[in-house]
């Protein structure tokens, strides 16, 4: 071997040490070095000895995993041995998927299945086709080793969590909130059906008042089942409280909200607009929560909306205001007496009246 071989993985370097790259098994052996010049020629031998050891798996030989149908399940697989061995899994199919540095479950043979560098296998969304042996190799130039996982996919059928026959009552006006979560494998899809055979998915809103008196069902449905829970709901009165002040006058309404942590008020106006905090105008949200109305019109009449939100959820209560008038009065001469005057005199009568602002739907000001 002249100074100047270079190989793949050997490579005589200037100063005669011999290199050798990525060391494999079947390197081991004797190597012979040899030195001549014009007066003699010189060897020496040395031999080389590749210790390695075959892969020993990490994990129990045979195990078994079970996953909801529609769930991820992922398999490890380890193992130590010299040199680092290369980990791959056979599939049920008999198809071999070895580790991807990037893995991407959207590409490749299997989209919903791939290995991670560390030799985990991922499998999404997984189905009944699914189920089956799956073994993971260990190998290296030394030997093999091998472990064997049984997948089970399971299917349950919907399990609704809240109880399946409820009773409500609510006062008229005020919101209602009816709770329906379920479990099932693969997970369940939730509809409500209202009385009049409406179906509402998730998100879905409806012009007009929902919770009328009637029952209303959830529906909750997967590829094995179904599920259902009926909300019972009766609407009584008229709506929450209202307070009743003379026109021109003051009034003040507590939400009365409380909570841990303390709750966010917001006020909504007759028209269903949001109320400023200290806004201006006759009417104004305080900093305390309370909404106070000034100098009372006709127009400021209605029902207004408390809010109070915080982390652990959201609850309204309505409270209605009703402005009362004053009938115009008049005033005669200044005294609301009689008037005397002679015989064929002339006699001058003031009339004069105020007209006070009424309430109406349309909020307009009409005389009586």
């Amino acid at each position: 071997m002249s100074l100047d071989y270079k190989a793949e993985r050997f490579q005589v370097l200037p100063n005669g040490n011999f290199l050798i790259r990525s060391v494999q098994v079947q390197d081991r052996g004797t190597y012979i070095c040899s030195a001549q010049n014009s007066v003699g020629l010189d060897r020496a031998m040395v031999t080389l000895e590749v210790w390695s050891r075959p892969p020993r798996i990490q994990l129990p030989n045979h195990r078994d995993a079970t996953v909801h149908q529609g769930g991820e399940v992922r398999l490890e697989c380890r193992a130590q041995g010299v040199l680092v061995p290369l980990l791959s899994w056979v599939l049920p199919d008999r198809s071999v998927l070895t580790p991807d540095p990037n893995p991407n479950p959207a590409l490749g043979t299997h989209p919903r299945v791939s290995i991670f560098p560390n030799g985990t296998l991922r499998i999404l969304v997984a189905g009944p086709a699914d189920r089956g042996l799956y073994r993971c190799v260990s190998s290296n130039t030394a030997g093999a080793g091998s472990l064997a996982v049984r997948l089970h996919v399971s299917s349950l059928p919907p399990a609704i969590q809240e109880p399946r026959e409820e009773r409500v009552t609510r006062p008229a006006g005020l919101p209602l909130y009816a709770q329906c979560s379920a479990r099932g494998a693969p997970a369940p899809s939730i509809r409500w059906r209202t009385p009049d055979g409406t179906l509402l998915l998730p998100s879905q809103f409806l012009n007009g008042n929902l919770f009328d008196s009637g029952s209303y069902e959830c529906l909750a449905t997967n590829a094995v089942g179904r599920d259902k829970r009926t909300v019972r709901v009766e609407v009584t009165g008229d709506g929450g409280g209202g307070e009743v002040v003379q026109q021109g006058g003051a009034v003040a309404l507590n939400c009365g909200a409380k909570g841990d942590p303390v709750p966010t008020i917001t006020w909504l106006s007759p028209m269903n607009r949001v109320l400023p905090v200290e806004g201006s105008g006759p009417v104004v949200v305080q900093q305390d929560g309370s909404l106070v109305i000034q100098g009372a019109r006709g127009a400021d009449g209605g029902n207004y909306t408390c809010r109070a939100s915080n982390a652990a959820g959201e609850s309204s209560k309505v409270m209605g205001v009703e402005v009362m008038v004053t009938p115009p009065s008049f005033t005669l001469n200044g005294a609301g007496g009689g008037i005397n005057g002679a015989d064929r005199q002339t006699a001058v009568v003031i009339c004069s009246a105020l007209w006070l602002q009424l309430s109406n739907p349309t909020g307009s000001t009409t005389p009586p």
